[in-house]
């Protein structure tokens, strides 16, 4: 700092006493007295008087000692250093006095702390502009006069939002002119503007910058510098503007400085703010990720970060929610039980229509909650049905599950390409005379009415028929009157209310691996046929098996309860297993089928009786659990090999002539004596003739 050295120098000399300077107002220098007084001495003290007042006194009284006259005695002298610089100024006061009482350093007329009586010179710090002054008693120096050219401090934000306007001021002292630069953008940057020592200056928050205000002082520039950080929450990743319900929020930010954030949400209009998910973290320059799990309610979600009291915000993403389809499926009600009718039963199940969003089948049926049932009864001739789940407000992709195409009313072998295209079909189908190469039925599941295959002509080579996806059939099911056929497919069907399969050429195996009930089964005349399975058949109105020149095998190991049940004119038959059968609601019927041991080991009833007829190589037929065959009785004849029949529980064969067993020429009178003597319930005339043995006296005369 560069001092300018000035010399003040002040010699005050008090006036003579005179009469106008007695009765005033008492004083001890000039800033005692009011405007147009001055303090002057007289033999009787000193007091406030006119100026000018003491000096005619001393001229016209001319009398006594000094009077009139300056009294050379009283000397005052105050010196310093530099009376102008920047900032602040450290001087050094000298002073000299002489006959004077009562003195003290004054600074714009306040008694300052320097001790003027105590030494000739002292350290003073000048901080802003003032005047100093020795005053006595007797007189007072000259007023130095101090100039300090100073700038406060910036005052304004340090942190803004973009955008902001941001004002900065300040104050000055000495100084008149200011101007102000930014190491950032500086387009908006408005100049200082002083008004009365007052500055200050505006801005637009844009980026982060720092202000550097410089002053005009003595000594140079005064420069005076400010930090602004503009908070700026930048998106990274949003949220996407429809979820699934169930489905999480996810929203990434980054933030240029150290700021505290927290995931927030509000209602779709502002309102309810509050705070989500974990605590409030720190980010620093970096990308951070906030998730949400799960959210159940439309909301606006945002991260707020703050520094001081200035938070900023991610732009809000309203996240509207989208029902879930938690299940989605139909059938024809009944069906499974063979009492189906021309119904189609939906069952619906969804989650979050709560959030505001709402589930539609496509008949009109809206706002489906879990475990919501839609009947209908009729439709379009061809209808395809999807339900679909949206988001308020509008959703461009729906949820959806289904797209069944449903057909409501009879078809034809016309309608092939819809039927196979087709989930349900409603009515009775007939895909007939017409030439295939293979007829695939597709994607077909359920049909309320029949399926009524043939009579149809193969192309070219077997046709391949193949219902892959079919499961019930309420009508009947049948293939028939094909010449050529390489193979049946019905690896899902599990029941119909009737199932026949005849007149089919070629077809050496048929099995139905899935079926468990059907109203019927009935397998004729199947020249090529070779074995026959129904694995999971447990229960049919009746099973008929006849007509089948090349059927070594059947089998249906699961089938408990039957209606009839009728092995006929099979005769290169070797294996007929139904072990797990107990009953037949109607009667057993075995006639000319070419195997020698035929066993029912779990047959306990039978309600229309047992016929074994015209099977030249059996030999033994077992029964070991019968108890009863109902009123159709025992008809057993022709069978040359027979001379083995085990039924040892039988009791009952009904009490009409129903107990016959002819022509049989192995079968001992013995072997039917042990057959007919245990029942208590018989025909008391049976029929025993042309066996072994002529006639049998031990049953024919009552056993």
């Amino acid at each position: 700092m560069l001092c300018r050295l000035l010399l003040a120098l002040l010699v005050v000399v008090p006036f003579a006493g005179c009469s106008a300077c007695t009765g005033g107002v008492p004083c001890s220098k000039n800033s005692d007295c009011a405007e147009g007084d001055v303090c002057a001495a007289s033999s009787a003290g000193t007091f406030c008087v006119p100026e000018g007042a003491a000096e005619g006194e001393g001229e016209g009284e001319g009398e006594g000692e000094g009077e009139g006259e300056p009294n050379p005695s009283a000397t005052l002298q105050l010196t310093a250093g530099a009376v102008e610089g920047d900032e602040r100024l450290d001087v050094t006061l000298a002073w000299t006095l002489a006959d004077v009482t009562n003195c003290a350093l004054e600074a714009d007329g306040i008694a300052t702390t320097v001790d003027v009586t105590a030494a000739t010179s002292a350290a003073y710090v000048v901080e802003q502009s003032e005047s100093l002054q020795i005053v006595c008693d007797e007189a007072s120096s000259e007023s130095l006069a101090f100039v300090v050219h100073d700038v406060s401090e910036l005052q304004g934000p340090t942190v803004a939002l973009p955008g902001a306007t941001v004002t900065y001021t300040f104050t000055v002292e000495g100084v008149s002119v200011c101007t102000v630069t930014t190491d950032g953008v500086g387009a908006n940057l408005a100049q200082p503007v002083l008004v009365d020592g007052a500055g200050s200056f505006t801005d637009i928050a844009d980026d982060d910058k720092s202000y550097t205000l410089t002053c005009a002082g003595s000594d140079g520039p005064i420069p005076r510098t400010i930090e602004l950080v503009v908070l700026e929450v930048a998106e990274v990743t949003s949220p996407p503007a429809i979820i699934t319900w169930g489905d999480d929020v996810a929203l990434t930010v980054s933030v240029d400085v150290a700021a505290t954030c927290v995931l927030v949400s509000t209602a779709e209009d502002g309102s309810d703010r509050r705070s989500e998910g974990s605590a409030a973290e720190t980010i620093d320059g970096e990308q951070r990720a906030f998730a949400l799990t799960a959210p159940t309610a439309v909301r606006a979600y945002a991260v707020e970060c703050s520094i001081g009291d200035v938070t900023a915000s991610s732009t809000p993403a309203l996240v509207r929610i989208r029902p879930r389809i938690l299940s989605f499926d139909a059938h024809i009600p009944g069906i499974e039980a063979l009492v189906g009718a021309a119904t189609l039963e939906f069952q619906i199940g969804v989650a979050g229509t709560e959030a505001g969003g709402s589930c539609v089948l496509n008949d009109g049926v809206a706002d489906m909650g879990a475990g919501t049932v839609a009947l209908l009864t009729t439709g379009p001739a061809v209808a395809v049905y999807t339900l679909r789940c949206s988001a308020p407000g509008g959703d461009p992709s729906p949820s959806t599950a289904g797209g069944w195409q449903v057909i409501w009313r009879d078809t034809t072998e016309a309608d092939l390409g819809t039927l196979m295209s087709s989930r349900f079909a409603m009515g009775d189908n007939a895909i007939d005379n017409v030439t295939l190469a293979a007829l695939d039925l597709g994607v077909l599941e359920q049909m309320g009415g029949a399926l009524d295959i043939g009579p149809l002509t193969a192309a070219s080579g077997p046709m391949t028929i193949s219902a892959p996806n079919l499961r019930n059939v309420g009508g009947y099911f049948g293939v028939s009157n094909i010449g050529q056929v390489g193979s049946i497919s019905v690896p899902n069907l599990a029941t119909a209310d009737f199932f026949q399969v005849d007149g089919v050429g070629g077809l050496s195996s048929l099995t139905a691996p899935s079926l468990t009930t059907a109203g019927g089964v009935a397998i004729d005349g199947c020249a090529a046929m070779v074995s026959i399975d129904f694995p999971e058949l447990s229960s049919s109105g009746h099973i008929d098996i006849t007509d089948c020149s090349s059927l070594e095998a059947v089998s249906a190991p699961a089938l408990a309860a039957s209606g009839r049940v009728g092995l006929l004119n099979l005769p290169s038959l070797v294996d007929a297993w139904f072990p797990s059968l107990r009953a037949s609601t109607a009667s057993l019927q075995l006639e000319s089928i070419g195997i020698d041991t035929l066993s029912f080991p779990a047959l306990e009833s039978i309600t229309t009786g047992v016929w074994l007829v015209s099977s030249p190589s059996i030999v033994t037929l077992s029964l070991p659990a019968l108890t009863t065959t109902g009123v159709g009785g025992v008809y057993f004849s022709g069978n040359a090999k027979l001379d083995n029949i085990e039924a040892p529980m039988l009791k009952d064969t009904g009490a009409a002539s129903n107990f016959t067993v002819t022509n049989n020429s192995l079968l001992s009178c013995q072997e039917v004596e042990q057959l007919y003597c245990p029942l208590q319930t018989r025909d008391t005339t049976p029929t025993v003739t042309n066996n072994k043995d002529p006639t049998c006296p031990g049953v024919t005369n009552g056993c």
